[in-house]
C-alpha cells in the first residue's frame, strides 16, 4: 500500500503505543483510532517501525496486513516527549508550514527539540 505519511496520525499512534504494556511477543491488541481506517494505522505503524520509533511485529495474514507495536524505543520515547505538547505541535507544524508532508520523523522531532529547548535556553538552564 502506498500513501502519504500523515504526522499527526504518526502522532497519535505512539501517544497510544505509549499507554500499551510492553509486549515482546507484541501480544498488544490493535491500535484503533477513530477517524482512521485500520489499513492507514496499520501503515503508519509500519513507517514509525522504519524510522525506530517503535519495534513491531507483522501479524499479517491471508485476511489483510496488520503490524502489532511490541514497545516504543528511546527514540520514540524521545520524540514524544516533545510531540506530546499540543502548543509546541501546533508551532512545529507551522514552522514547517506545507513541508512537514515532505520531511522525515526526524526533521520534525528536530524542530520540536528546538522550540522546547529556546524556554530553557532564554532562562538559562541551557547554555544557547
Amino acid at each position: 500500500m502506498c500513501m502519504k505519511r500523515d504526522m499527526d496520525l504518526c502522532r497519535l499512534i505512539l501517544v497510544e503505543a505509549e499507554k500499551l504494556p510492553p509486549s515482546p511477543l507484541a501480544l498488544n491488541e490493535p491500535i484503533e483510532i477513530p477517524g482512521h481506517e485500520y489499513d492507514v494505522i496499520v501503515e503508519h505503524i509500519r513507517i514509525l517501525a522504519d524510522d525506530g520509533m517503535v519495534e513491531a511485529q507483522d501479524w499479517s495474514t491471508m485476511d489483510g496486513v496488520d503490524w502489532r507495536i511490541e514497545r516504543l524505543t528511546s527514540r520514540g520515547h524521545d520524540f514524544l516527549a516533545a510531540a506530546r505538547d499540543d502548543t509546541l505541535w501546533r508551532r512545529a507544524k507551522v514552522q514547517l508550514g506545507p513541508k512537514i508532508a515532505t520531511v522525515g520523523l526526524k526533521v520534525v522531532g528536530d524542530v520540536l527539540s528546538q522550540l522546547a529547548r529556546a524556554p530553557l535556553v532564554q532562562s538559562g538552564f541551557l547554555p544557547p
